[in-house]
């Protein structure tokens, strides 16, 4: 995915992750020193990085969090607000916004001072002429919605409040965003952007509504003082100084202004998110050529009084959350949270640069035995992975904010994913190949990292949680089934109003026994006949249920031995474990964890009680045969991780983590332990091969050197040695049939798992008529 700090020496045709063997994430900001262009500074939320030769290696400084690292506590460098700034004049002295204070570091990031506490940074820039004069703006730790604009004259030693020509800090309800910008071409101004939300009368009704507002503002003396920059058409100035730009409520005079980009204001930028994306730059050469961007972006070529498109009428459509820009002569670049993008400004021709894309991982699973696996990519779309038909190369669906990207296990082409909106795909065989989908009759949820539990004997069969509403706006979750890949849907569960619908897990070994949680309120639900019905086991522990509970583990060995895992940054309690089913808990090795949020958990079969934990950020393990939970793997990211999925074929641990997929060996080996699925269990079905029955191996068991030997009474074929046997009970006579797999792996070790009376033969015309034959 995008971790880490990127490369490019061609414009943007190839990029080059130079930061791949360090745990950087976010990485906010990235500033090569003026006076030396061999050095550059980056800003993550692991800590403050360094370059000593034009960014082709790095290093932290000594601001950071890498003592935390790889998982000992949750604690990260805040997203919003880590920033720097280095001095135009020398190289080695810059200054760092981190969380809630301002550092300062005069040797190159080797020691660092504390030069202001309790401030809330949104920018933070030289005077880029001067190394004297630094310009900051936020708000106090304390009261984090009356915003400020500070300012030093002496190196950051002492910054003092800016107030003349500045708007009302009290008009603001809540602080969006303020952001800033300063160029070489006119050094002397600075311009500022204010974003919140205000209570506005509508021009309609008259009634007070909290809608958003925000300010253009230009200082043309250093930052002592400023003025509002006059806008051509500005939507409804509710002040000296504010004005309705995106009029949310239907209660407004909208006709009045023309909000189809040609107002020629700089609101024509569409800035509905600006509470989390907004961009500003201007040109190091024209002082008045700005660029502005929220969810679109627009251009000023005189000082910001009239705006129109940055790009040319239909050229690609520079996707929303535009977070940077930047002018170098007729070169614009936006970075957004989908990747760069280039615009030439003598053609206004908009670019998308393929080699380099900011995206989140919001889904992943994989296929039990065939390596197939599925992902949903924020600001792209469901991608598919299957080596053996497509090569090396991901197969791309479509679609823009996937989420939940669920492979059936078994028939693997099939994937349970939501694109944008929900899909039942079925992917092609070959690479060239177009897919096909049907909707979804379930809702899988915005973002939600849930699971899609798939029967572990019927092939087509899962359970999920579904919503009502999309897009966070859900009333009601359920728990629902289908037996038969999405046709039908029955309820089976519905949980209280506005309750988020957490999980549903299944237990392998005796698949009546179904548990499901939600949260906000905090509640665990079992069923013992297949989720018909439920009873109550929620732990009587007033902590655990504050917090909420993100998963539940079934050993393998008993259904009713259970582990609930409970969110948050806490250390209060992290695990309980139920030996009754839920009727009673205790804590499970607490202790021995970190505050890292628990975020998934995963049993391992053929173990005695190994649990893998996937957590913010990091991967636990314990088993009966330690006495502790252990930290799994090196090398991750400074991430969440969401996915965990065990490949008992190639004895791997693959996680899903916003920053990518990675895998490592299993802690332990395990015993094999047979088990498999069947596509149908009653005879004949279907218009072709209607005597022919597809059976899929998901033992836990290493496939090196391992053999399957398969009893089939009544079929064609009788048994098999195959792992995944096609057998045809042609010559069957009516009546049921049991199967027995036996597996063995390289030493020798054997399980065995029978499944009577799994074949059902209701009628076998072909078989009558050998019988009238014979006599």
């Amino acid at each position: 995915m995008s971790s880490g700090i990127w490369l490019s020496t061609d414009k943007g045709i190839t990029w080059k992750c130079v930061t791949a063997d360090l745990p950087v994430e976010n990485v906010k900001k990235i500033q090569i020193a003026p006076s030396n262009p061999k050095i550059v500074y980056a800003a993550s939320t692991v800590g403050i990085l360094k370059s000593e030769n034009g960014g082709l290696n790095w290093k932290f400084t000594n601001l950071n969090i890498l003592q935390k690292l790889p998982c000992s506590d949750r604690q990260k460098l805040n997203d919003d607000r880590t920033l720097l700034t280095v001095s135009p004049r020398n190289e080695n002295e810059l200054i760092a916004a981190v969380n809630d204070s301002l550092y300062k570091t005069v040797d190159g990031g080797l020691n660092w001072k504390l030069i202001k506490a309790d401030w809330l940074c949104q920018f933070l820039e030289y005077h880029p002429g001067s190394g004297e004069i630094i310009y900051s703006g936020g708000a106090n730790k304390k009261t984090p919605n009356a915003f400020s604009i500070i300012r030093s004259t002496n190196r950051g030693n002492k910054f003092t409040q800016v107030t003349k020509g500045l708007p009302d800090t009290s008009k603001l309800l809540r602080l969006h965003d303020i952001t800033a910008c300063v160029s070489l071409s006119d050094p002397d101004k600075l311009y500022v952007t204010i974003f919140g939300d205000a209570m506005v009368p509508t021009t309609i009704k008259k009634e007070n509504k909290r809608q958003m507002v925000g300010t253009f503002l230009v200082s043309k003396d250093k930052g002592k003082s400023f003025q509002l920059v006059p806008q051509t058409n500005n939507y409804r100035m509710i002040d000296s100084h504010f004005s309705l730009f995106h009029p949310y409520s239907a209660d407004e005079n909208k006709k009045e202004y023309n909000f189809e980009f040609m107002d020629k204001s700089f609101w024509q930028g569409n800035f509905q998110q600006v509470g989390w994306a907004t961009a500003f730059a201007i040109s190091n050469k024209d002082p008045k050529t700005m660029v502005l961007a929220g969810s679109g972006a627009a251009l000023s070529t005189d000082g910001g009084t009239t705006w129109n498109y940055l790009r040319k009428q239909g050229n690609y459509h520079i996707h929303g959350d535009i977070q940077h820009a930047k002018i170098i002569g007729n070169d614009v670049w936006l970075v957004n949270d989908g990747g760069v993008n280039h615009i030439d400004l003598q053609t206004r021709v908009q670019t998308r640069l393929e080699g380099y894309s900011g995206q989140d991982l919001w889904g992943f699973s994989t296929s039990f035995k065939s390596e197939v696996m599925a992902i949903g990519v924020d600001h792209s779309g469901t991608m598919i992975y299957d080596e053996k038909n497509y090569g090396k190369d991901w197969y791309h669906f479509g679609g823009g904010d996937a989420m939940t990207a669920s492979v059936n296990p078994f028939d693997d082409r099939y994937i349970y994913a939501t694109p944008y909106n929900h899909q039942i795909i079925k992917r092609p065989k070959f690479l060239r190949d177009e897919a096909t989908s049907v909707p979804s009759p379930i809702s899988f949820g915005y973002i939600p990292y849930r699971n899609v539990e798939f029967h572990p004997t019927n092939i087509y069969s899962f359970y999920a949680v579904d919503e009502d509403k999309p897009h966070w706006r859900y009333d009601t979750c359920r728990i629902v089934f289908t037996p038969d890949n999405g046709k039908t849907i029955d309820t089976l569960l519905e949980f209280p109003k506005k309750a988020y619908g957490k999980r549903v897990r299944l237990s392998v070994s005796h698949p009546e026994y179904v548990y499901a949680i939600c949260n906000k309120p905090s509640i665990v639900y079992k069923s013992i006949d297949a989720g018909k019905t439920w009873q109550l086991i929620t732990p009587d522990h007033e902590k655990a249920i504050k917090y909420g509970f993100s998963d539940i583990v079934i050993d393998d060995r008993d259904p009713n031995h259970l582990f609930l895992t409970v969110s948050g940054f806490q250390n209060e309690i992290k695990v309980l474990e139920s030996k009754n089913g839920g009727q009673s808990w205790s804590d499970y090795r607490s202790q021995s964890l970190p505050k890292n949020e628990i975020l998934t958990a995963a049993f391992q079969r053929g173990t005695k009680g190994g649990i893998y934990l996937g957590c913010y950020p990091g991967v636990f393990y314990t088993s009966e045969n330690l006495n502790s939970w252990e930290p799994v793997g090196k090398n991750l990211p400074y991430s969440s991780v969401n996915f965990l999925m065990i490949n008992y074929d190639k004895q791997l641990l693959r996680i899903g983590t916003h920053r990518g997929l990675f895998e490592t060996s299993l802690v332990e080996e395990n015993s094999p332990k047979a088990r498999f699925a069947l596509n149908k269990t009653k005879l004949p079905s279907g218009k072709s091969d209607e005597w022919k029955v597809f059976f899929y191996d998901h033992s836990a068991i290493a496939g090196k050197g391992s053999s399957w030997k398969w009893e089939f009474p009544g079929s064609v074929q009788g048994s098999s040695s195959e792992q995944n046997p096609i057998i045809d009970y042609e010559t069957a006579k009516p009546g049921k049939y049991s199967v027995r797999l036996t597996i063995t792996d390289s030493k020798g070790v054997s399980d065995s798992f029978e499944w009577k009376d799994a074949i059902e033969v209701k009628y076998n015309y072909p078989w009558n008529l050998r019988e009238r034959k014979l006599e």
